[in-house]
């Protein structure tokens, strides 16, 4: 009898409205005022079916906000709420809000029922928005059980015979006398993390998230980072040939809380396995280290994913340790075994008994390989000029050198050849053409070779290009050729002789064909040419025009002609927003500092309209003096300082501007203040991010301490003391900031409250703090300054500090900072 009454207890519990629990959570999904929204979405997941009823009720109720109708579908999907789907199904049409619509459909998909294939296939055409679309084909590739070799998913690298954990990486190498090969990556969530033994710990020490973590790796952005150095990397068939014939490869995957600057870090380091540490491989790296668990070489710090340079260090690891010697069986004739094993010599040797022309080839593709690239187009000569595989490495050759034009020439008047050559060509023409702009050429030889290839380095490099949602390759994926020693410690070369000019050459090579600079993670997929911009490509792409005008200066002849191009099609495209903008602080926020740049110049009459534009829309998204990227309870400093510099920016120029909105952002930035010090809050409801007292409140506020004094300084405050304090404190956690580039996407490095992607951003506004110092005090500080920032420059030209937010920002603030500077 107490059986049946605690089942009828628990029945109408369950099944009856009256689920305090779920009442709780349903209350607080969808709040935008607090950060409880996610956490209701993640607690009525967490509770199963017991949340059927209620989502369902709130998705069909058209007075309920988009915000909770879209939460709500998310945890019909979470729980796999079969008898929603038709629910879920109406939801995917254009009558709906496409935020709806979109995540009704991924909720589809997770529920796993293949009846809905049809309905869902059939509604794919009545849909509109892009975003919904494609969240329509997730869906029913999902259902039909999508294999690795589709175009547009991620990619399993099933080629590469990868170890489980370094444990077994080890013995597999022991065994096979291999040398190790660890690709380092940070993640931020760490029931994903993997790799090593004793993993179990890290899982367990936090609480497992409610959402499954099939989808966490569609958003982690150690994931995204994850696919792209992979498919960068190992798309290339000859470095995967090279990795499978003399390396054990294993995939370690480092929360962040490893990578603390003062401290160990959270989690036991498991690299000394590997003769080395988290801190000293500073991730993304790539470790050698030996059966024994010894380290033979290290590349700390990667913000250069190059499959050449790669190539040629995994070469002269193996050619360093001899230890490690191939055991190939070459067959009774050809050298394409030896050559795959990187044993070049054992393949010269059997050249000399080949046919000249025939030994050409192989001689051309192996010098090329070693970086020759001048010896490799002097053995080409020499092979037949009718073969594929010629103009493959000759095109090839022209393209690491930089000449695209020359390349694509050669490589589409290349013959019809086998697949893995004509795969060769047409890879290379792809690339060939998306930097000569031809962006609709490429895309159509990148499908080509995803439908063909079926799966393997060629087909994962064409997923890579083809995928709406994936990492933007043009960020990842370095096809030139450096000429550095291939055992360098790390991308971050410093050894520019001419970094303003590297840097501005690489901001050229990144421009998309219709202006703008795009994501380094194309999370709302690419950049349209018609309608509305995505993303941050606004603000990016005016940051990007700012610093090529502010350089342009000093350069002449072609490249000037190619500095004016970009600056016009750049500009062309932000003002074109600028007409009628969004109210998103940041892209109000830099492209009201291009206008402003703009008036100084010739398209004064013009750019003053577009500014008072932007004001107004400025005006319309403030709160009580402040602003923010985020909800507006959460007013942000290093938000609110750079409008109000820009708003008395304004006012010099004879823009009218409104006194009080300039007397309410300064009013919110001391209130701010921290006592008297030049400390700053991060921003309303986030004090705990600057603590009051202790190294951690300097640290935390170190990159936007010069910001905000600037911004109240040039309200016409004489007294430099306040500037100087804050570029003093600046200078005393700048390395500590530096330490988290790269690593810290999403989360901040727990013992100084930093992370990566205030770096450039910081010391542009500590250049510009420094005009107000004494010229001996100026000196010392801006010499200092320019030697970080030179030093850390990266072997394409680019600075990079979140690879996430993107390369193509953090140039521009690093060429923005040396132009304020004086460099050179």
């Amino acid at each position: 009898m107490r059986n049946i009454i605690l089942f009828v207890l628990l029945f109408v519990s369950v099944a009856g409205g009256g689920d305090a629990e779920v009442d709780k959570w349903v209350k607080k999904l969808g709040d935008a005022t607090k950060p409880a929204d996610y956490t209701a979405l993640r607690e009525l997941i967490a509770l199963g079916p017991r949340s059927i009823p209620a989502c369902r009720e709130i998705l069909k109720d058209r007075r309920e906000s988009n915000l909770r109708r879209m939460q709500a579908a998310k945890v019909l999907g979470g729980v796999n709420a079969t008898a929603a789907l038709d629910d879920l199904l109406d939801h995917i049409a254009s009558r709906h809000h496409w935020w709806i619509a979109a995540c009704s459909a991924e909720a589809v998909g997770r529920i796993g029922e293949e009846s809905a294939l049809p309905e869902l296939k059939r509604r794919l055409n009545k849909v509109s928005h892009k975003s919904v679309r494609q969240a329509v084909r997730d869906a029913i590739a999902r259902l039909e059980g999508a294999k690795p070799s589709t175009l547009g998913a991620p990619s399993t690298f099933e080629w590469i015979d990868w170890a489980e954990t370094i444990e077994e990486a080890r013995a597999r190498a022991k065994k096979q006398n291999r040398i190790v090969l660890a690709i380092v990556t940070p993640w931020d969530w760490t029931h994903l993390e993997a790799g090593y033994e004793g993993v179990e710990k890290v899982h367990a020490a936090r609480k497992k998230p409610a959402m499954d973590l099939d989808y966490l790796r569609r958003i982690e952005p150690g994931a995204i980072k994850e696919r792209a150095i992979l498919t960068t990397l190992f798309g290339h068939p000859d470095l995967a040939a090279l990795i499978k014939s003399r390396f054990v490869a294993v995939r370690l995957r480092l929360s962040t809380g490893h990578f603390w600057f003062r401290s160990k870090g959270m989690w036991t380091d498991p690299l000394p396995r590997l003769g080395t540490t988290a801190r000293r491989a500073r991730a993304p790296a790539l470790v050698f280290a030996s059966p024994e668990g010894k380290l033979l070489h290290q590349v700390s710090r990667l913000g250069v994913f190059s499959p050449h340079l790669t190539y040629r260090t995994c070469l002269a690891v193996l050619q360093r340790h001899a230890r490690f010697a191939a055991a190939v069986e070459p067959g009774p004739r050809g050298v394409e075994p030896w050559i795959a094993a990187g044993e070049f010599a054992m393949a010269r040797r059997r050249l000399n008994k080949m046919p000249k022309r025939e030994a050409a080839l192989a001689e051309a593709r192996m010098l090329m390989l070693e970086g020759k690239l001048e010896a490799a187009e002097r053995s080409l000569r020499a092979a037949p000029a009718s073969s594929a595989l010629r103009a493959a490495l000759q095109g090839e050759i022209h393209l690491l050198a930089g000449r695209d034009a020359q390349a694509r020439k050669v490589l589409a008047s290349a013959k019809e050849s086998k697949e893995d050559v004509r795969y060769r060509i047409e890879s290379c023409l792809a690339i060939a053409e998306q930097r000569l702009g031809n962006e609709a050429r490429a895309r159509e030889l990148w499908r080509d070779i995803g439908k063909r290839a079926g799966s393997g380095p060629w087909a994962a490099r064409a997923r890579l290009y083809l995928d709406p949602r994936g990492p933007f390759p043009r960020e990842w994926e370095s096809y030139r050729h450096f000429d550095v020693d291939p055992l360098i410690p790390t991308t971050e070369h410093g050894g520019q002789s001419a970094p303003l000019e590297a840097a501005v050459d690489y901001l050229l090579s990144q421009q998309q064909p219709h202006g703008p600079w795009g994501e380094a993670h194309n999370r709302h997929g690419l950049v349209a040419k018609g309608g509305r911009p995505l993303g941050v490509v606004v603000p990016r792409t005016a940051m990007c025009i700012c610093a090529l005008r502010a350089v342009r200066s000093g350069f002449r002849g072609e490249r000037l002609r190619r500095i004016e191009a970009a600056i016009k099609a750049g500009t062309a495209f932000v003002t074109a927003w600028t007409e009628n903008p969004e109210r998103k602080v940041w892209h109000l926020t830099y492209a009201l500092h291009l206008e402003l740049e703009l008036l100084k110049g010739k398209d004064a009459r013009a750019s003053r309209k577009r500014i008072e534009i932007l004001i107004g829309a400025l005006r319309e998204i403030e709160h009580d003096g402040g602003w923010t990227y985020t909800r507006s309870q959460r007013r942000h400093t290093f938000n609110t300082a750079p409008i109000l510099i820009l708003l008395r920016e304004a006012k010099r120029l004879g823009v009218k501007v409104d006194e009080a909105m300039v007397r309410r952002a300064a009013a919110f930035l001391e209130r701010n203040r921290i006592g008297k010090r030049s400390v700053f809050h991060y921003g309303t409801t986030m004090e705990h991010m600057t603590p009051l007292d202790g190294p951690k409140g300097d640290s935390s506020s170190c990159m936007r301490g010069p910001l905000c004094e600037l911004a109240l300084h040039e309200g016409g405050e004489k007294n430099t003391r306040r500037i100087a304090k804050a570029l003093g404190i600046f200078f005393d956690h700048v390395e500590g900031v530096r330490s988290t580039a790269k690593v810290f996407e999403s989360w901040v490095e727990y013992t100084t409250l930093q992370d990566s992607y205030r770096y450039y951003f910081g010391t542009w506004y500590a250049a510009r703090a420094m005009r107000y110092l004494s010229p001996a005090a100026r000196g010392d500080m801006a010499a200092r300054l320019t030697a970080l920032i030179v030093r850390d420059q990266e072997i394409d030209g680019s600075f990079v500090d979140s690879q996430m937010v993107g390369k193509t920002s953090s140039t521009a603030f690093a060429i923005l900072t040396l132009v304020e500077l004086r460099y050179p």
